[in-house]
């Protein structure tokens, strides 16, 4: 396919089930991750959505036995804080972030996530970076979402922030007109380049 990173994600499965970030929910899914792909050894395994109140001191404890144990070859986390990552990073080498594209901008401020993966050498890796499909062009109104979208559910994609949401999506539209390109392409150039 040529395709070389996968997200399996447990949080794309059964929406009926509860999320829990412990050590015994992470062994319980970690497992069945591991059996669905088929293998024995993950090669990046991210922690989604870091639970707050699990200390990250917990979690990356029951990574590293997982690494030790040849079951994880890296630790990647996302969307950690700065703070979270230094303090993960301390336990063990993050090998990877995972941050939001392009409409994580707070990111980029002095003192937040990006200069604090620079200065730790951990790469960057973007999801989303069709800002959840509001690059593609088939989103034009907070009413174009179903009453089932997830997207309904986050608050930066929220009615009364609406249009900001379609100010940053017109700049993108703008900038691929410039430039004979896609929003999207645009997008994705953006994703790639800002490590």
């Amino acid at each position: 396919m040529g395709c070389t990173h996968w997200d399996t994600a447990n949080v794309y499965g059964d929406s009926e089930e509860l999320i829990v970030g412990t050590p015994e929910y992470a062994k319980k899914y970690f497992e069945e991750s591991i059996q669905k792909l088929g293998v024995d050894t993950v090669d990046l395994y991210y922690v989604a959505r870091i639970a707050p109140t699990t200390p990250i001191e917990v979690t990356m404890n029951f990574l590293v036995e997982h690494v030790k144990a040849r079951k994880i070859r890296y630790i990647g986390l996302s969307q950690p804080s700065p703070a979270t990552l230094r303090r993960g990073h301390k336990i063990h080498p993050i090998a990877a972030i995972q941050v939001e594209s392009p409409f994580g901008r707070s990111i980029e401020e002095k003192g937040h996530l990006l200069e604090t993966a620079r200065e730790l050498g951990v790469p960057v890796v973007a999801y989303s970076p069709l800002g959840k499909g509001l690059l593609t062009g088939q989103i034009t109104s907070h009413s174009d979402f179903s009453d089932t979208d997830l997207r309904k559910q986050i608050p930066k994609y929220a009615q009364e922030n609406f249009p900001k949401v379609l100010e940053l999506v017109d700049k993108f539209k703008q900038i691929g007109k410039a430039h004979n390109a896609t929003s999207g392409q645009v997008a994705r150039l953006l994703a790639r380049t800002r490590r």
